[in-house]
C-alpha cells in the first residue's frame, strides 16, 4: 500500500526498483555517477516519499563510502543532519520551483566534478523535495561543464531489470541496423568510386587563404562559443528527460520535460554562456569591476481578454479578497481604480546571500579559466571581518535559509491599458496592459488601503496558488536592503544592477498569473544606446496556468544607465524610510500580514 501511494506521488517521474534489496525508490541514475532522487524523509512523510532507511540502505549496499549527497532543500523546507549519510552530505538550498542564485550553480557543479573525479566508482547523488526541477537543474549545470558530451548510464547497475534488458534488446536491433548501414555505404561507395572522371589537371590545387581581422576572429569565436552552449544545453536537458521521466504509455504520448519550468532553464543557457567565456562584460568579471546599471523602463503585458464567464468569475473571487484599494496608486493617472488590472511586484535573492556566493565563485574559480573547474586548496578563504572562512560550512548554521531567501524591492502598477480588437486570426480582444514602477511609499499607501479594506483579510501566501505551487515558494514581504536597485526616477523608470537575478510576478487583482527570473545583462546589447526589449512569450513565464493562459506575451523595457553611480548605495538602515522593511512593519502595527505581492 505504501509503494502505491509513493507511485502515486511520484506521478510522471520513473522509479528505481531494486528487487535484491527490496527497495522501491523515487531515484534513477541520470549517468553511470549521477543520481537523482526525491527527498529522503521519515515519519509521516516517509510513508510517501522515499524512507529515509530505505535510501540509505541503497546507497551502502551498492556504492559503499562511494557516495555523496547533495541536499537543495532550505531549512525553512524539510532538513536531517548530516551524520545519517557519515557526513557525506553538503548543501546548495534554494527555494522550490525558483532559479538559484546562479553561483550557485558554480559552487555545486565544481564541487561535484572535484568528488567523481577521484574514481569512477564515485556517484553524486542530488536531491530536492521532488527531485525534478531543482535537482535536474543542478545535475545539467554540472554536465554542462564536463569535458566530453554526457552519456546515458552504461553499466548495468545503473538500470532495473526492466530497463536493462530493454537496453540490452535496442543496443542488440542498432547493431543490426549499423551493419546494414555500413552495407549500403560501401556499395554506394564502390558505385561512386566507379563513376569517377579525370580531374581537370589545370583545377587549382589550393585555395588562397583569406585575411581575417582581429575583429573578424573575435566575433567568429564568440558565435562559435554561443553556438557550442546552445546544442550542448538542449542535449543534457533531452538526456535529463529522458531518464527522469516515465515513457509515455501510449504510442503517441508526449514525455513530460524534466527541467520543466522556464526560469529554471533560462539560468542553465546562462551558465551555458558562462563555461563557453560568452557571457557579457563584465559578467563575472576578475578582478571584479563595478555592475553596471540599467532602468527598467517599462513593461507590457498582453493579455487575451477572457469570455463573460471566466472575467465574471475572476471578478467574484477579487471581490471576495476585498482588494480593490491595491489599484489606488492609478488614481493619479486619472483612471478609476478597477480589481482587474495588473500590477506586478520585483524581488530577487537576498543580498549579502548572493555577495557571499559570488565571493565563493571568484575564490573557487581555477586559475585555468575552465569554469567548471575548482582550483586545488579552494577549502579556505581569508575573511577580512571574520577570519577565516570554509566552503563546508558555508551553510552550516542556517544563516542563509533558516528564512525566506527571496525579497520584493519593488513593484509595478499599471498606467494605460491599450485595448486591439479581435481578428480573423484572434477571435477575442486583447489586452495591453502598461506598467511603470512606482515608489516604495506609494506601495506603503496601497497596501494601508489593502488592509483596511480587507479587514485584516489579506490573502496568504497559499492565496495565490491556483496551481498549488507551496508557500514555500513565495517570498515573505522583507525587502532586500540595498536601496540603490530600488532608485526611481519619475519617468524614467527603476534603477537595477545588470548583473543581478530579478523575479517579476504578475497578478491581475489579486488572481497569480506566473512569474519569471532573468539577468538582465543577458538580455541587453553592449554599448546601445537604444531600448533593449525583453520579451517573453507565455510558454516562457513560470506556472502560466489558469489565468496565465491568458497572457500572450510580456516585454520588458531596459535601457542602459551612462551615469549610475559606480559603487552602490550605502544599504539602508530601519530607520530609513526608504527601506522597504521598515516600512511594511510600521504599516503592519505589530500585526504579522503576508505581503499580496510575495
Amino acid at each position: 500500500m505504501a509503494n502505491y501511494v509513493r507511485r502515486i506521488v511520484s506521478g510522471y517521474k520513473a522509479r528505481f526498483r531494486d528487487e535484491t534489496h527490496g527497495v522501491d525508490l523515487d531515484l534513477i541514475y541520470l549517468t553511470d555517477q549521477v543520481i537523482i532522487m526525491g527527498f529522503p524523509a521519515e515519519g509521516i512523510e516517509g510513508y510517501y516519499r522515499n524512507r529515509r532507511e530505505h535510501v540509505k540502505k541503497f546507497l551502502d549496499s551498492r556504492h559503499k563510502d562511494n557516495y555523496w549527497v547533495f541536499n537543495l532543500c532550505p531549512l525553512t523546507e524539510n532538513s536531517y543532519p548530516a551524520s545519517y549519510f557519515e557526513g557525506r552530505v553538503s548543501r546548495h538550498p534554494f527555494p522550490d520551483h525558483h532559479a538559484p542564485p546562479l553561483a550557485i550553480l558554480a559552487l555545486a557543479a565544481r564541487e561535484m566534478r572535484e568528488w567523481l573525479q577521484v574514481s569512477e566508482d564515485r556517484v553524486a547523488v542530488i536531491h530536492c523535495k521532488a527531485g525534478k526541477g531543482r535537482s535536474g537543474t543542478i545535475a545539467c549545470s554540472y554536465l554542462l561543464a564536463q569535458d566530453s558530451p554526457p552519456t546515458a548510464p552504461m553499466l548495468e547497475r545503473s538500470h532495473t531489470t526492466k530497463d536493462w534488458a530493454r537496453t540490452r534488446a535496442n543496443e542488440l536491433l542498432e547493431a543490426i541496423e549499423l551493419e546494414e548501414e555500413e552495407l549500403e555505404a560501401s556499395q554506394a561507395a564502390q558505385a561512386a568510386e566507379n563513376a569517377l572522371t579525370r580531374v581537370d589537371e589545370d583545377a587549382p590545387l589550393t585555395v588562397e587563404p583569406k585575411p581575417t581581422t582581429n575583429a573578424d576572429s573575435a566575433t567568429d569565436t564568440q558565435e562559435t562559443q554561443v553556438k557550442h552552449a546552445g546544442p550542448a544545453l538542449e542535449e543534457v536537458l533531452a538526456l535529463h528527460t529522458s531518464r527522469r521521466m516515465q515513457r509515455p504509455s501510449s504510442p503517441g504520448g508526449k514525455q513530460k520535460r524534466g527541467v520543466s519550468i522556464p526560469s529554471q532553464r533560462r539560468f542553465l543557457s546562462y551558465w551555458a554562456l558562462v563555461l563557453a567565456h560568452a557571457a557579457p562584460t563584465p559578467f563575472w568579471s576578475l578582478p571584479p569591476t563595478p555592475h553596471p546599471k540599467v532602468r527598467l523602463r517599462e513593461m507590457r503585458v498582453r493579455l487575451r481578454e477572457p469570455s463573460g464567464a471566466k472575467m465574471a468569475a475572476m471578478k467574484l473571487v477579487n471581490t471576495l479578497l476585498e482588494t480593490a484599494g491595491v489599484q489606488q496608486g492609478r488614481k493619479k493617472a486619472g483612471r478609476d481604480v478597477q480589481t482587474d488590472e495588473l500590477w506586478v511586484s520585483l524581488a530577487r535573492y537576498n543580498d549579502d546571500f548572493v555577495d557571499t556566493l559570488e565571493g565563493w565563485e571568484r575564490h573557487t574559480r581555477d586559475p585555468s579559466g575552465r569554469m567548471g573547474v575548482r582550483r586545488p586548496d579552494a577549502e579556505r578563504m581569508q575573511d577580512g571581518t571574520e577570519g577565516e572562512q570554509r566552503l563546508s560550512e558555508l551553510f552550516e548554521d542556517g544563516r542563509w535559509d533558516k528564512s525566506k531567501q527571496v525579497k520584493i524591492f519593488s513593484h509595478l502598477s499599471t498606467t494605460d491599458v491599450e485595448i486591439a480588437p479581435s481578428t480573423a486570426e484572434s477571435k477575442t480582444r486583447q489586452l495591453t496592459y502598461v506598467l511603470h514602477p512606482i515608489s516604495n511609499n506609494m506601495w506603503v499607501h496601497i497596501r494601508k488601503k489593502i488592509k483596511e479594506s480587507a479587514k485584516g483579510n489579506i490573502p496568504t501566501e497559499r492565496s495565490e496558488q491556483d496551481i498549488s505551487i507551496p508557500a514555500s515558494a513565495s517570498a515573505t514581504p522583507e525587502a532586500s536592503r540595498n536601496p540603490s536597485m530600488e532608485n526611481i526616477v519619475e519617468g524614467e523608470g527603476l534603477l537595477l544592477d545588470a548583473c543581478r537575478e530579478v523575479r517579476a510576478k504578475l497578478y491581475l487583482g489579486q488572481i497569480f498569473l506566473g512569474w519569471f527570473w532573468f539577468i538582465p545583462i543577458f538580455h541587453m546589447t553592449p554599448g546601445a544606446p537604444q531600448t533593449a526589449h525583453f520579451v517573453l512569450e507565455r510558454q516562457e513565464i513560470d506556472f502560466s496556468v489558469g489565468a496565465g493562459a491568458w497572457i500572450v506575451d510580456v516585454d520588458v523595457a531596459l535601457d542602459w544607465v551612462g551615469d549610475a553611480p559606480a559603487e552602490p548605495a550605502p544599504k539602508a538602515t530601519d530607520a530609513s524610510v526608504e527601506n522597504l522593511d521598515a516600512l511594511e512593519e510600521a504599516q503592519d502595527d505589530g500585526v504579522k500580514v503576508q505581503d499580496a505581492a510575495a
